[in-house]
């Protein structure tokens, strides 16, 4: 499993603006001796809890009295909080997110699209909690590296989120942060692995499989990466 955040520097937006698009997070998935891939995709965005005005508060102020009198204060109330709009409900307090992944790195700086040829799973942009896509690629003889890309259906939509990636038990997969992380990681794989691939022109098409399974109906199948 691996954190983020869509900031006010990475919140890109969906890939209509690929410029935009391109400022994402963006994650690393490697498949190990290149072994058959079957795994679930799950991103989940993290809502920072509604404000809520904090409650009047109440103050006394003692009555000026005469000598020999003895008058008992006068509570005086202050004036009260103005009324707020009770928190959203539902999914109208949701952000529409979506998923891509790529099969091998990408010249991001130099691309004008996504490219169809390299988008092997997606998840359209809903507005739900949690969505996921299902990853099912045939075994090859040598590592592969795929890029997760997490994004908001609207750019400077901002909230933090978190990718768990279900595979089977036998699966020898790995889940890296950043290209950072994966170069601590595996440092005489890294250059091979991220060598970039440059793009033509090009959006992603084709058919995916999407689901909106909860948490505890995925994890019956598969063991996630921590």
């Amino acid at each position: 499993m691996v954190t983020g955040e869509w900031s006010k520097t990475t919140a890109g937006g969906s890939p209509n603006n690929f410029t935009s698009f391109a400022k994402n997070p963006k994650h690393y998935l490697v498949s190990e001796n290149g072994q058959a891939i079957d795994a679930l995709v799950l991103l989940r965005q993290i809502q920072a809890p509604p404000h809520v005005a904090p409650s009047p508060k109440v103050t006394t102020k003692p009555v000026m009295k005469k000598p020999g009198l003895h008058a008992p204060p006068v509570e005086k109330k202050s004036k009260p909080a103005p009324k707020t709009a009770s928190p959203k409900s539902s999914s109208n307090s949701l952000f529409g997110i979506g998923i891509h992944v790529l099969a091998g790195n990408l010249d991001f700086a130099n691309a004008t699209g996504l490219p169809s040829s390299q988008v092997v799973a997606k998840a359209g942009y809903t507005n739900a909690p949690q969505i996921n896509t299902r990853l099912t690629l045939p075994a090859l003889t040598e590592d592969r590296l795929f890029v997760i890309i997490p994004s908001t259906f609207k750019s400077q939509d901002q909230c933090k989120y978190e990718i768990v990636i279900f595979a089977k038990k036998n699966d020898k997969i790995n889940l890296y942060a950043n290209l950072k992380e994966l170069k601590e990681k595996i440092p005489d794989k890294y250059d091979v692995l991220t060598k970039e691939k440059k793009s033509t022109k090009g959006a992603s098409t084709g058919m995916f499989q999407q689901s909106k399974k909860t948490m505890g109906g995925i994890a019956g199948l598969y063991d996630s990466l921590e």
